[in-house]
């Protein structure tokens, strides 16, 4: 009967096996047959949190990676510390760390180019009365705005008598009618504790009417010394710890 390539494979398999035992000598041979287990890759771990991500995910894990394999890019511009891990293996690890800032802050667009309608700041301010730490303070500005859009009305149409009546001239005559600056009180950024700060109200007078937009010179100074501070707080176990840390 003709063997199988099966059979030959392993007759010459066992044949060659014997052929290098030294006398005395003996050796098992094992011939598996079907299909093989799985090979089980390591699993990558790539994963984004908050700032202290990096640094809480080394300080557990410390003991389990070379430092010489692992380094730390962080980003002031973007908030950011990355930690690499088995940096020359394809299945090193990176753990992403992001600083955010906190969502009711940036529903008050201070600093940027935001504009709203008299109407719109009204409601603004209204439904955040607890970022107000002098809630006085607060029931006076929702008033003054609540009655600054009959002011403008008013004004505009008194200028219908003035010939050419310019947005700068309405602009001038409703300008002191506002009150001009507030108080807030709330995290700058998520997880982080209260800071307080003054937010000016500034306006111009448009063909569409008059808009409004908050600027707030303290708050700009506050969100770039907190953010330095934690960046800083964070990276500082991996320049312990004797990792590269690179700024961007």
């Amino acid at each position: 009967m003709e063997n199988t390539s099966e059979e030959k494979s392993e007759r010459l398999f066992t044949a060659d096996t014997m052929a290098q035992l030294k006398p005395g000598e003996s050796r098992e041979l094992v011939i598996r047959k079907g299909e093989a287990e799985p090979i089980n890759l390591p699993l990558q771990v790539n994963v984004s949190g908050t700032l202290s991500a990096p640094q809480d995910f080394f300080k557990v894990r410390k003991s389990l990676h070379d430092p010489n394999k692992c380094y730390v890019v962080f980003s002031r511009d973007k908030m950011s510390i990355d930690l690499r891990v088995d940096e020359q293996s394809k299945y090193g690890h990176c753990i992403k760390g992001r600083l955010q800032y906190n969502p009711d802050m940036e529903s008050f667009h201070i600093n940027d180019s935001t504009t709203r309608t008299v109407k719109q700041l009204l409601e603004l301010v209204r439904k955040n009365r607890y970022f107000f730490p002098d809630k006085e303070e607060h029931v006076g500005l929702v008033s003054k705005l609540q009655n600054f859009q009959a002011t403008i009305q008013k004004t505009v149409e008194e200028s219908d008598d003035m010939r050419g009546a310019s947005n700068k001239q309405i602009k001038i005559a409703v300008e002191h009618k506002i009150q001009t600056d507030f108080k807030l009180s709330l995290p700058i950024f998520k997880g982080t504790q209260e800071r307080s700060f003054r937010v000016q109200i500034f306006l111009d007078a448009t063909d569409g009417g008059i808009l409004l937009w908050l600027e707030s010179p303290e708050l700009r100074e506050l969100e770039l010394q907190e953010r330095d501070a934690l960046i800083e707080a964070n990276i500082s176990e991996f320049r312990t710890a004797g990792l590269v840390v690179i700024e961007q």
